[in-house]
């Protein structure tokens, strides 16, 4: 497996994972995901932290009903969160939920920004505030 290959050649760091997406609902139902997700992403997870590493788990769409699988797996990251209309779930009941188990990195709903001829005043100040913050905060040592 390339996680096996990587890790016995030192590769660390934060993993990227996609794809949890295509055995989420509504493509397969929630029993589906966890045994063809969950169940086996677990233990390669579990290898992965053996090594020191963290796991990002990038899934869109609905989460209600999968929510706690990503801290079954062992996610330690999950993005993005969606609330309605592109996903079912509202940021604040994802970390009411799983927020002590598993960092939640939220969305932007960025489709707003593309398919909006006139940007809300909040929009637009939330927008830039996001981009300010990014500069602060975004630079690393090096």
């Amino acid at each position: 497996m390339l996680i096996e290959y990587l890790l016995a050649r030192g590769v660390r760091g934060v993993y990227g994972f996609s794809g949890e997406e295509y055995a989420a609902p509504p493509l397969l139902s929630p029993r589906d995901f966890h045994e063809f997700a969950t169940q086996p992403e677990r233990e390669i997870l579990d290898l992965i932290h053996c090594h020191g590493c963290l796991v990002h788990v990038h899934c869109h769409g609905p989460m209600d009903a999968i929510l706690e699988d990503f801290v079954e797996m062992g996610a330690d990251c999950l993005h993005p969160i969606e609330a309605p209309p592109l996903g079912d779930m509202p940021l604040a009941e994802a970390k009411r939920r799983i927020g002590g188990q598993v960092c939640l990195e939220g969305n932007i709903q960025i489709g707003d920004i593309y398919h909006t001829s006139q940007l809300s005043p909040k929009t637009v100040a939330n927008y830039l505030a996001m981009i300010e913050t990014c500069l602060e905060l975004g630079h690393y040592g090096g």
